[in-house]
């Protein structure tokens, strides 16, 4: 019975991940900014790109969200930037110090005032190169009510791709994680595939094949083995961040 009741927690808690209210959209094509997924840009020398997200709160009552930087890749002599819920930010600052509310319904871009969306900034060095920064916009009051996407600059195959059709809402929780993560996959139908982990450098430290039943899935992944940092989780075209304390 024990572990009946254990096992119906944390099918509850995976549940309650996909339960989101955030809607980014790229203000650029007002194209849908998928979870997880891959927006590519190109730079020029000594120029700076910039791409503007737009937040709405789809949820029915007013929230409030903060938001991350995240640098895996910079070419040399690149730094990234954002401004965020009325400010900028230098590139030391990776995470906001403001904080956007949003009513039920409301868009950023609805807010009087400047900044309140979303802008990214790819300021390039004297030669141009290859970077990847990704960002996350979180629920101040639920951190798993979040959404993650990369931006990959002057990389026509990056290596984080959009997720594939079949697959929506992935996330690992808890992250950071200690012991072990729990990878919670919705899927549209009943498939074969499998999910690899690769440390920061690319190499892969372990894989494992699974069947992905038609709806939500939970894996569980044991960390104890892996040493602290930073991990990369791939599973179809999906990759995820993983933190290993």
């Amino acid at each position: 019975m024990k572990k009946i009741i254990i096992t119906a927690f944390f099918f509850s808690l995976c549940t309650s991940i996909f339960s989101q209210t955030i809607l980014v959209t790229n203000s650029s094509n007002t194209s849908t900014v998928s979870p997880n997924s891959v927006v590519s840009a190109t730079t020029s020398a000594n120029n700076t790109t910039g791409i503007t997200f737009d937040i709405k709160n789809i949820s029915a009552s007013s929230q409030t969200y903060k938001v991350k930087r995240y640098d895996i890749l910079l070419n040399s002599g690149a730094t990234a930037n954002f401004c965020f819920a009325g400010g900028c930010f230098p590139p030391t600052t990776t995470l906001a110090p403001t904080t956007l509310t949003l009513a039920a319904g409301q868009s950023a871009s609805q807010l009087s005032g400047s900044y309140n969306e979303l802008v990214t900034d790819l300021n390039e060095a004297p030669t141009t190169g290859t970077s990847t920064v990704k960002y996350t916009i979180y629920n101040t009051t639920n951190a798993t009510d979040s959404i993650q996407f990369t931006i990959s600059y002057n990389n026509a195959v990056s290596g984080i791709n959009e997720l594939n059709n079949s697959f929506s809402l992935i996330n690992l929780y808890p992250n950071p994680s200690k012991d072990v993560t729990n990878l919670c996959v919705e899927s549209a139908n009943f498939t074969e595939t499998s999910y690899t982990i690769l440390n920061a450098l690319g190499a892969v430290v372990y894989s494992k094949d699974v069947v992905l039943k038609t709806g939500k899935n939970k894996f569980t992944i044991e960390t104890s083995g892996l040493n602290k940092g930073i991990y990369f989780v791939k599973i179809a075209k999906s990759t995820l961040k993983l933190i290993v304390d």
